[in-house]
């Protein structure tokens, strides 16, 4: 990897960032939420997972949601 060139990693929020080659290992604070994350090793594949935030709803329950709700929409607005 070129020195210069900066490490894009995750941050807690999930934001994609890029700190300088020079602070892996540290820590630096993420531009868009403040937390604090570590700065990966570049040679590490995949070193800060996206963290799922708590609560999450799984995209194939949301679309069974936005489904039913819709369907119970159409039926209302026939009872009209």
């Amino acid at each position: 990897m070129n020195p210069d060139q900066p490490v894009e990693f995750h941050a807690p929020c999930g934001h994609l960032i890029a700190a300088p080659a020079d602070r892996v290992g540290q820590e630096v604070r993420c531009p868009h939420c403040h937390r604090v994350a570590r700065v990966p090793s570049p040679d590490v594949p995949y070193a800060s997972p996206v963290p799922v935030p708590a609560g999450a709803t799984e995209p194939a329950a949301l679309t069974a949601l936005y489904v039913t709700t819709l369907i119970g929409g159409l039926l209302a607005a026939g009872l009209v």
